[in-house]
């Protein structure tokens, strides 16, 4: 009955996906699938496969634009593919990203032919859990910015991702990432001398606030290999329907979306403070939790009580 009266609603699922390691200069890694390989008896197998102190990588977020059927007992998995890669170092997984990402796929160049109807189910990691004031801001910005009348978020109880159809776009999407090795470009030597005395992600992070160099050059090597795997991504098909690449938001889109928790929330939030101790004195956020949103432990609900009110 929802999905008929909604006249097909934005349905999405999201995930992110597994961590897909680059090796250091010049040192080729393999990513590691459980799939045969035919390779001829001249190739020299000289990629590494394990043991690597790798100090980069990326990650794959994956979102399915659902094509709902007609009939509830019809498929689900058919639609869209939207398959972003991202650098894990300057490029982390958030809840403000994905909406801000989500927002990108959403607002068409016609903005009076959104329908108001968004519906998103995910895997239930840090960066989608319902339960988290951060996600909640996020799901309240896209919902008023995009001007909604319903949002409808759910994830996954855990140990059940299997049921989010994006989770099965991984087995297609490992295709392209199979057999092919990976290690980041050469950067100038004073960059690759400063990487040698970082023994992990968050210490390159640290050593890119002093040398604001580092993070454009980091970027610019990795970018080859994001290429490369999004050209085989886009080879890949979900019932006739290529796979799109999508471009990861930049930090100046991320930071415009998240300080509309200010704008268009409550003015007294702290931006990037968001626990329940932070917002127990934003009276605003409250409120707008009490009048327009219903939550349980799997689910959040954002919804224009009042136009419902006016149509009854």
């Amino acid at each position: 009955m929802l999905l008929c009266s909604m006249n097909a609603p934005h349905f999405f699922a999201w995930m992110t996906s597994q961590k897909l390691i680059l090796g250091n200069l010049g040192r080729q890694y393999q990513q590691e699938f459980e799939a045969k390989s035919i390779v001829p008896c001249s190739s020299v197998l000289g990629a590494l496969d394990h043991d690597v102190g790798s100090k980069g990588s990326l990650t794959p977020s994956v979102c399915l634009r659902i094509d709902i059927p007609n009939d509830a007992t019809e498929s689900f998995y058919r639609g869209q593919v939207h398959a972003t890669l991202k650098d894990n170092i300057f490029q982390p997984s958030s809840p403000f990203r994905h909406a801000t990402e989500l927002m990108k796929i959403l607002k068409p160049t016609n903005e009076d032919s959104l329908n108001p109807y968004l519906l998103l189910f995910t895997d239930g990691g840090p960066d989608h859990r319902t339960t988290y004031s951060a996600v909640k801001l996020s799901l309240i910005i896209l919902f008023k910015l995009l001007d909604l009348d319903i949002v409808i978020a759910a994830r996954t109880a855990p140990g059940h991702s299997w049921v989010n159809p994006a989770e099965r776009i991984m087995s297609l999407l490992n295709l392209a990432y199979q057999n092919v090795a990976l290690y980041r470009s050469e950067m100038s030597s004073h960059n690759e001398q400063m990487l040698k005395s970082c023994g992990s992600m968050s210490d390159i992070r640290k050593k890119a606030e002093n040398e604001a160099h580092l993070k454009k050059s980091w970027l610019k090597a990795v970018e080859p290999m994001i290429n490369l795997l999004d050209e085989r991504t886009e080879r890949i098909q979900l019932k006739e329907k290529s796979f799109k690449r999508g471009v990861p938001a930049t930090d100046e889109e991320i930071s415009d979306f998240e300080l509309n928790v200010r704008r268009l929330v409550d003015p007294d939030i702290t931006v990037r403070k968001y626990t329940k101790n932070d917002l127990k004195n934003n009276d605003g956020y409250k409120e707008f939790m009490n009048k327009h949103c219903h939550e349980r432990n799997y689910i959040f609900q954002e919804i224009i009580w009042i136009q419902c009110e006016e149509m009854s």
